[in-house]
């Protein structure tokens, strides 16, 4: 991925930006939280919670070619998260589907569970060292 100038945007699209900054790290958090993703599970039932923590990142957040989501994130950050969406897409039809028992057994999930908590911590890092756009 090569490094573009930031793009100038509009309030609006400066709050949508720092909108999807915070989601991804809700949900990188979700994906560390074998405890979160039982407690959604328990809510939702097992089939719905996994299939929507897949949809979640691949349908609703993750989108690289988009100038507001890249907006979002220092250049590095992107390619932490590019690295992380290529594992989660190699593993993603791996998964178990049924039960979120077998899914926080699996060795494919375990490790996407630990690259999402140093992700997130590696975000919240730079977040804190560093003043955001705004």
């Amino acid at each position: 991925m090569n490094e573009q100038p930031k793009k100038h945007l509009t309030e609006k699209e400066k709050e949508i930006s720092n909108n999807i900054r915070s989601s991804t790290m809700e949900l990188l958090l979700l994906y560390s939280s074998a405890e979160q993703q039982r407690e959604y599970a328990n809510q939702v039932g097992d089939q719905t919670a996994i299939t929507e923590m897949v949809c979640m990142w691949f349908d609703d957040l993750y989108d690289i070619n988009s100038v507001i989501f890249r907006y979002a994130f220092a250049h590095f950050e992107l390619l932490k998260l590019e690295d992380f969406n290529k594992f989660f897409d190699e593993v993603d039809e791996l998964i178990p589907e049924d039960s979120i028992d077998e899914l926080l057994d699996d060795s494919n999930w375990k490790i996407l569970m630990e690259k999402a908590s140093v992700l997130h911590l590696e975000l919240t890092k730079w977040n804190k060292g560093t003043p955001h756009k705004k």
